[in-house]
C-alpha cells in the first residue's frame, strides 16, 4: 500500500472468492504512482474508463492470475474532504 496513506479503512470478505477494499487520503498522487509502478504490469492512472465523479482511476485484470494473489484490481482517485486526493481500491480473487 502507498506510504503516507491517511483515513484508511479496508474490508476483507470471503467465502470461495476474496474481495479487499480500501479506501484512504493521500497528500498527493506521487505515492500512490509510484506504489502503483511496483504493481505487476505496473498500471497508469488515467481517465479513459473512469465513473463519474472519479477524476482518475485504473483497472487490471492479471492472467494468469499472481501467486498467491488477485484476479484484478481497481483504483479509483477522487478529491479528498481536505487537500490531496481520496483513492478506493478494490482488489479480488476468483
Amino acid at each position: 500500500m502507498p506510504a503516507g496513506m491517511t483515513h484508511a479503512t479496508c474490508t476483507y470478505q470471503y467465502f470461495q472468492d476474496e474481495h479487499l477494499t480500501a479506501d484512504f487520503d493521500l497528500a498527493d498522487a506521487a505515492a500512490l504512482d509510484e506504489w502503483l509502478a511496483g504493481v505487476t504490469t505496473s498500471p497508469q492512472l488515467g481517465t479513459s474508463g473512469c465513473s463519474a465523479g472519479v477524476s482518475m482511476c485504473t483497472s487490471v485484470d492479471f492472467n494468469p492470475k499472481l501467486s498467491g494473489g488477485a484476479d484484478a484490481l481497481r483504483v479509483d482517485v477522487t478529491s479528498s474532504s481536505g487537500s490531496g486526493i481520496h483513492v478506493t481500491m478494490s482488489a479480488f480473487n476468483t
